[in-house]
């Protein structure tokens, strides 16, 4: 991990009062592909960050394949911009 070597995910856990089960489910968002996270950054028009749910974002994690998760990435995007449109 960048900055503190020690700081493992047990401890951020107890500093931050949560299991550690839940800080692994955060950080693996963090292998998402770069597209995902600019989007995730600034969102595709019309969509907002609320718009994105983590558990659509951990589905992506599941399939491991950055041009899967890129492409399932889309998909959701779309989904999400034609329920925005109704």
């Amino acid at each position: 991990m960048a900055g503190n070597p020690q700081l493992t995910q047990s401890h951020i856990a107890v500093r931050d009062g949560i299991s550690r089960a839940r800080v692994t489910q955060v950080m693996k968002l963090l292998h998402l592909p770069a597209e995902i996270h600019a989007d995730l950054l600034s969102p595709p028009d019309p969509l907002e960050i609320h718009d994105l749910s983590e558990r659509s974002l951990r589905v992506l994690v599941s399939y491991q394949d950055e041009e899967i998760q890129t492409c399932h990435w889309g998909q959701l995007v779309q989904e999400l911009k034609n329920s925005a449109g109704n």
